[in-house]
C-alpha cells in the first residue's frame, strides 16, 4: 500500500513539474511575442517620419511580414499617434500610386517583415516603405531598449530602388 501511495506521489509531482515547466514556457513565449510587437511599433514610428513620399496627405499602410495585416489590438497602438494610419489590405497600388481603398487618398505601404531579438535590450529588424512608381526602400533597423523603450538606433538600405 506504501509503495503505491508513494508512486502515485511521485506521478503527482511529476505531473506538476511539467505544468509549471509548460507553464513557463507559454509564458516566456507570450511575453516574446509581446517584445516583438512592440519593437514592431518602434519600426513603424521610424518608418512614419523616414519613408515619406512627396505627397500632400499621408496615410501609412502597415503590414507585419509579407502583405498581412496587423490584428486590431496591434493597431491601437497608434491610436492618437497624429498619423493616419490603417491596415495593409486598406490600400490598392493602382497607376503607379499607393491609394486608400476608401477615401482614394494617396499613401505609403510600410512593413515589418522580421524581428530578430539579439538578447533582452537590441534586435534586429527587417522592414520595407512603398510608395508611388514603384519606389521600394529595404531596410535593416537596429533596434535597443533604453529606459524600458525600444527604439530605432539606426537604419541601413538593403535595396533603395
Amino acid at each position: 500500500m506504501m509503495n503505491h501511495c508513494l508512486a502515485s506521489f511521485n506521478k503527482l509531482v511529476a505531473l506538476s513539474l511539467c505544468m509549471t515547466i509548460s507553464w513557463s514556457s507559454c509564458y516566456q513565449n507570450k511575453n516574446q511575442e509581446s517584445e516583438k510587437e512592440s519593437i514592431a511599433e518602434a519600426v513603424f514610428r521610424y518608418q512614419f517620419d523616414h519613408c515619406r513620399s512627396d505627397t500632400v496627405s499621408q496615410v501609412y499602410f502597415l503590414a507585419l511580414g509579407f502583405n498581412t495585416d496587423p490584428n486590431e489590438k496591434f493597431m491601437q497602438r497608434f491610436i492618437g499617434s497624429g498619423q493616419t494610419v490603417k491596415k495593409f489590405s486598406q490600400s490598392d497600388y493602382k497607376g503607379g500610386l499607393v491609394t486608400d481603398r476608401d477615401t482614394g487618398e494617396r499613401g505609403i505601404r510600410i512593413s515589418v517583415t522580421e524581428v530578430r531579438l539579439i538578447g533582452d535590450k537590441e534586435a534586429e529588424v527587417k522592414g520595407a516603405c512603398f510608395s508611388m512608381f514603384g519606389t521600394i526602400r529595404d531596410q535593416v533597423y537596429s533596434v535597443i531598449k533604453e529606459n524600458n523603450k525600444w527604439i530605432v538606433k539606426n537604419a541601413k538600405n538593403i535595396l533603395d530602388v
